[in-house]
């Protein structure tokens, strides 16, 4: 019992180190943008097939149940600060597209109907930072625990979650695969954002206004902010 402990630190010690690595190469500004992305895939072996050298790290706590709370606190709280800088970038992607797309005035495109013949865009995948918004969702879609899982709740994953939906653009899946998808139970959403527009608000009609919107015969009762001061005496004759 006393090996695997002593194991189990030195897991969770190596994985600290790993982590801490990781984020001093993410905070450096003046690395270029291929070598940050083979970075990140190195770090969680998205790498070519044929080359087998274990599986991918899919939760900071793995094999490390026996270590003491703190040891376990701080790696929860260091992969957490990873996790918050990938939200941070995927909302930095996504606000960056989201303009991009407002500005010229153009719906995203289904990704499945852009070819070499018809390459008209845009779409989520069409831009340069399409590869990096892989990247860190392949990040946050990893096994979490209570305390990373409601970081990401409380840091908007969700709503980024939708915006990138909404960016990718309608599906075009063909009418057989959607039956199938029903016959299997499944089912499609449609998410459906409620704008109240707020009424304009009118302004008070003056006097003569008021006198020309009348009738011949109109019946005029007198109100509670009814003002004898301010009526002409050859009005009221």
């Amino acid at each position: 019992m006393r090996k695997c402990l002593l194991k189990q630190l030195e897991r969770a010690e190596v994985r600290l180190e790993g982590i801490d690595t990781i984020l001093k190469l993410a905070a450096k500004n003046f690395l270029l943008p291929s070598v940050q992305y083979a970075m990140f895939c190195g770090w969680q072996r998205l790498i070519p097939e044929g080359i087998d050298i274990g599986e991918p790290l899919t939760d900071c706590l793995k094999d490390v149940d026996l270590i003491p709370p703190f040891n376990r606190m701080l790696l929860e709280v260091t992969f957490g600060k990873l996790y918050s800088w990938a939200v941070q970038n995927i909302r930095n992607v996504l606000m960056d597209a989201n303009a991009k797309f407002k500005e010229l005035g153009i719906q995203p495109v289904p990704l499945q109907t852009i070819t070499n013949e018809n390459s008209s865009g845009p779409s989520l995948g069409t831009i340069p930072q399409a590869r990096f918004l892989l990247v860190m969702l392949s990040i946050l879609t990893l096994q979490h625990g209570a305390n990373n899982l409601d970081l990401l709740l409380n840091s908007g994953t969700l709503a980024l979650t939708q915006t990138t939906l909404r960016l990718i653009g309608p599906s075009c899946d063909s009418v057989e695969e959607d039956t199938n998808a029903s016959a299997r139970g499944a089912s499609a959403t449609v998410l459906e954002e409620t704008r109240k527009e707020t009424a304009p608000v009118q302004l008070p009609v003056s006097g003569p206004e008021l006198a020309a919107m009348m009738k011949i015969g109109t019946r005029v009762m007198r109100g509670v902010d009814w003002k004898w001061g301010d009526q002409v005496l050859r009005d009221l004759i």
